[in-house]
């Protein structure tokens, strides 16, 4: 197990799962781990708008990958630090879990360690799970770190 795929949605609550990640880097340590830490933007590819607006659509995607990409470097410092192994990757999907599933099996994650936000009831039924999901999809296994207080 070398290749270690750490999720986040660049909320704090997401951060919880670099612990647990560094840690199992740690424990399989053979001096070719690799922690790749992957956010998913949300932008859809095909909106159809008029051309008039296409240009400004464009403008919009390309400041929220600008802005996504910046808050990814920033925690990947402040998570990792400037440990060589840690990189990280950001990709556009318009369902989540599935750019998730679909990039741990195309880069061959050992592992995907992300948290869960503890959603239930009706907050549950009307965002799903995006951990939930992962876990029934995902080729290989799925850490799921629950996030203490969160809702």
């Amino acid at each position: 197990m070398k290749n270690i795929l750490v999720i986040t949605d660049l909320s704090q609550q997401s951060e919880a799962a670099a612990e647990p990640a560094l840690a199992l880097a740690s424990a399989l340590d053979t001096g070719e781990a690799k922690l790749t830490l992957l956010h998913v933007t949300e932008l859809a590819s095909d909106v159809q708008t008029s051309a008039p607006h296409t240009a400004t659509l464009d403008d919009y995607k390309k400041k929220v990958r600008r802005l996504a990409h910046a808050r990814l470097k920033e925690l990947q410092v402040k998570l990792f630090g400037d440990r060589p192994f840690v990189r990280h990757e950001l990709v556009d999907g318009k369902v989540v879990w599935k750019s998730i599933c679909d990039y741990a099996e195309e880069h061959g994650a050992d592992v995907i360690v992300m948290t869960t936000h503890g959603r239930s009831g009706v907050a549950h039924a009307m965002l799903g799970s995006v951990a939930e999901r992962v876990v029934r999809a995902a080729t290989c296994p799925v850490l799921t770190v629950r996030v203490p207080g969160a809702a």
